[in-house]
């Protein structure tokens, strides 16, 4: 998450042709990339969030303030731009 999911997270926003406000990581895990960007974008890490759909126990995920549990359908926001990083069950066979 501090490393190859950082430049993914750059890529999307690179990429992206309208002005982001808020960017979703799906599928977060332990929210690791949250705290990544909280590490090193610190006045920006408001912007971005993370769902995940089955999270580990509080004590192993991160504490960072969008963080959210349960599915994207289901948290009611809308997103300019995101990534799903190596998440394989979200493939079909």
């Amino acid at each position: 998450s501090f490393g190859s999911s950082l430049a993914r997270l750059g890529e999307a926003l690179l990429y992206c042709s309208i002005p982001v406000q808020r960017f979703i990581d799906i599928g977060t895990g332990p929210g690791f990339l949250l705290d990544a960007v909280q590490r090193y974008l610190p006045k920006n890490s408001h912007c971005f969030y993370g769902v995940e759909k089955f999270p580990p126990e509080p004590a192993y995920r991160s504490s960072h303030a969008n963080y959210m549990c349960g599915d994207l359908a289901d948290i009611g926001m809308t997103f300019e731009c995101g990534i799903c990083v190596e998440v394989i069950e979200h493939l079909t066979p």
